[in-house]
């Protein structure tokens, strides 16, 4: 089992403690899964955590070393690329809103997915970075 998936199974069955969205959000993790409308892309979200694994971190005690994405990161990105509409084989989702608290690496997994879109992406992609403030962006 792949760390995402043991995350959502993990999630499921009560071994990691959530709140009602992200219970609802491995709901419809294994509802997609089961829904023939949609395939589910392992390749393309192995293909991303191993794209991940060559970006270094850039500031802090882990500077230089390579990102390794949690496994609820992992969840995630599972989610927002693995999921392909069977008919036309793009993603389900175009885009995504993921809150997350304060110095849990959101930049640096922001630009991951960034370089990602713009490096091994088909096609012309449009990405959009928002920040609270100026010296934030």
């Amino acid at each position: 089992m792949n760390p995402w998936e043991q995350y959502a199974d993990d999630v499921r069955n009560g071994r990691i403690p959530a709140c009602k969205r992200l219970k609802q959000a491995v709901e419809r993790y294994y509802a997609d899964l089961n829904n023939p409308v949609y395939t589910f892309d392992t390749e393309a979200v192995t293909r991303f955590t191993g794209f991940s694994r060559v970006c270094p971190h850039v500031k802090g005690h882990l500077r230089g070393k390579p990102v390794e994405l949690e496994p609820w990161q992992q969840f995630a990105f599972a989610n927002l690329l693995g999921f392909k509409v069977r008919a036309t084989g793009r993603r389900k989702y175009r885009s995504a809103y993921i809150q997350v608290p304060r110095k849990n690496a959101k930049s640096t997994v922001a630009a991951i997915l960034a370089d990602w879109f713009l490096v091994m992406e088909d096609g012309q992609q449009d990405i959009y970075t928002a920040a609270v403030s100026r010296d934030q962006a």
